[in-house]
């Protein structure tokens, strides 16, 4: 027999994991979508995406 509350965790587990995905899938997207209206837009230049360091990262670098 199948234990109906260990099921329901696992499930949750793939959700959140699923969630996380898009979330990432969409971030990379709307940060492409600030690089393209920085370097269109304003003429901007990138200079560095994503950017890590040991206290954390930067998405966009740019200069004017």
């Amino acid at each position: 027999m199948i234990n109906s509350k260990k099921f329901i965790k696992i499930g949750a587990k793939y959700k959140n994991m699923a969630n996380k995905h898009y979330n990432h899938v969409s971030g990379v997207k709307k940060e492409t979508l600030a690089c393209n209206y920085l370097t269109e837009v304003k003429n901007f230049k990138i200079i560095e995406r994503n950017y890590s360091c040991k206290i954390g990262e930067i998405d966009i670098i740019a200069m004017d």
